[in-house]
């Protein structure tokens, strides 16, 4: 694996580097098989729908309404091409999809901040 290479080469219009990342992971475990691959984005929506729940819960405080958002994600058409498309791997890997899953857990001075770009950046730094 090559880390340094996956933050320094990159498409001018497309910057991945944890996409990146993750194929060079999958490749150095399951080689050229697209079994890893879909494992892969399988697992990673399956972290993105709990950290559906977790907003919804944190939004509704109910766990009913958090269970159904997050099952709604999981089972919605609309993210097929996001679980089984080994190359749609960087939407599931997209920052806003990290940050958002990040702030549902973040700490109640980070999550009362009235600029969300600083609230992200300090709770990058802890």
């Amino acid at each position: 694996m090559n880390v340094w290479k996956a933050f320094t080469s990159y498409d001018p219009e497309l910057f991945i580097p944890l996409t990146f990342l993750s194929y060079q992971l999958d490749y150095t475990i399951g080689g050229m098989q697209p079994f890893m691959f879909h494992l892969t984005n399988l697992m990673l929506h399956i972290l993105s729908a709990v950290c559906v729940s977790g907003i919804a819960f944190r939004l509704r405080k109910n766990w009913w309404i958090a269970g159904a958002a997050g099952l709604l994600f999981v089972v919605h058409p609309l993210n097929t091409e996001a679980v089984m498309w080994a190359s749609a791997q960087k939407i599931c890997c997209a920052p806003d999809g990290i940050d958002s899953g990040r702030s549902s857990i973040a700490t109640p001075e980070i999550r009362n901040c009235s600029k969300p770009c600083e609230a992200r950046c300090s709770f990058f730094a802890r």
